[in-house]
């Protein structure tokens, strides 16, 4: 059986739809798709359409990341207020452009599925991890071991960090397939998936890195007003699309950092005043 695995679409459209057609000349024969299919990149209606097409012509198994709890948390009044700021304005683009059967899909989806298919070992998915969605069950964490051993499978997808790993330890086999979106790693303008051919129990894996149309992606962030709604949030992004570096982490923490150095109390970086962002951006060398 071969598997398509993806994750962290982010609502880069184009990037997702490589990935799409790399599975489709691999002849899938199902596809697992692990979480964060929206905010990140503009237009996510377009990666959602694509999405249910997949569902509706393809076998999937599918569950929702912490990008889809934001929308729902949000949606259901358990948010501060978003603005369009580099803060949040990005969640506050995504939220606006999504349509009643968005949500509603959303909330039908699991944070976590046991798999069983023909022919393959048990598969468990997980965003994150079987406790959290935004944790990571990288190999040097050191709840990973303890989280695995309650892992009743073989073989665990998970995804979140952007970062495309597989290893096999603790009796487990480990795979995260990285971004569809916004790829962290050595290189960018890249869309990243997994795929996995299994006979029996035993399964082979394969990260893969495909060149994508990164061009229209990065022109879709003026186009669509993203660039000036999000404004520093949504130049770290453009910049992990064109660099592959990690950005998106570790610049809200800076800006949290200098807004303490300045004497303010501790407080949601999401809030925080817009000069300290900009800031920010430019010593990490993003603006």
């Amino acid at each position: 059986m071969i598997i398509a695995v993806l994750a962290d679409i982010h609502s880069n459209f184009q990037a997702f739809q490589a990935c799409l057609q790399y599975a489709e000349k691999q002849q899938a024969d199902h596809y697992l798709l692990l979480g964060d299919y929206i905010s990140g990149c503009p237009y996510p209606e377009r990666t959602l359409d694509l999405l249910y097409e997949l569902i509706r012509t393809h076998p999937c198994t599918l569950i929702r990341g912490n990008r889809e709890e934001y929308m729902l948390s949000y949606r259901a009044g358990k948010e501060h207020p978003w603005t369009y700021s580099s803060g949040t304005g990005n969640l506050l683009y995504t939220y606006e452009q999504l349509r009643p059967v968005d949500f509603a899909f959303f909330e039908s989806l699991s944070d976590q599925a046991d798999v069983s298919l023909p022919d393959a070992p048990k598969m468990y998915l997980c965003h994150g991890t079987p406790e959290r969605s935004r944790g990571s069950l990288a190999e040097h964490k050191p709840e990973t071991p303890g989280l695995l051993s309650k892992i009743d499978a073989p073989v665990v997808l998970c995804g979140h960090t952007h970062s495309a790993y597989a290893y096999q330890r603790w009796g487990k086999t480990v795979i995260n397939p990285g971004s569809v979106g916004l790829n962290f790693g050595s290189e960018g303008k890249k869309a990243r998936m997994a795929i996995l051919e299994t006979s029996g129990e035993s399964v082979r894996y394969e990260l893969i890195a495909l060149d994508y149309d990164w061009e229209q992606t990065i022109r879709d962030f003026k186009e669509s007003g993203l660039d000036e709604k999000a404004k520093v949030w949504a130049a770290m992004d453009r910049h992990v699309l064109l660099t592959g570096e990690r950005k998106t982490y570790d610049l809200p923490f800076l800006v949290h950092r200098l807004w303490l150095e300045d004497g303010f109390e501790d407080g949601a970086w999401r809030e925080i005043p817009e000069k300290y962002w900009e800031i920010a951006a430019g010593q990490m060398g993003v603006m």
